[in-house]
């Protein structure tokens, strides 16, 4: 996994929890890059629906701290995703969940 400046990538999912089978998604696609040695926020409500308290972070503070955003929806999702994180200049990569 790239190293940003020698730290370490964090990534931000941003999933759409009415997706049909979204949960298992999230856990596969933040065990994927756990497992390379990013670290992976999400936000805090979504992380307790999960059942994975250690990806737990405040919407703001998430905007902080992540490198990247990876959405997990639809065209609405990644729309409402980088208008939010745009000021940030935050690329987002959306995984298409239709």
């Amino acid at each position: 996994m790239p190293e940003n400046g020698g730290s370490v990538l964090t990534i931000g999912i941003y999933p759409n929890m009415a997706k049909s089978g979204i949960i298992d998604v999230i856990g596969q696609v933040a065990d994927f890059f756990i497992l390379r040695g990013a670290k992976v926020l999400l936000q805090a409500e979504q992380a307790a629906v999960c059942g994975r308290p250690e990806l737990a972070e405040e919407r703001n503070r998430m905007i902080q701290q992540i490198n990247v955003a990876i959405t997990l929806g639809g065209d609405g999702t990644i729309l409402h995703v980088a208008r939010e994180l745009a000021h940030a200049q935050i690329p987002v990569c959306g995984i298409n969940m239709g």
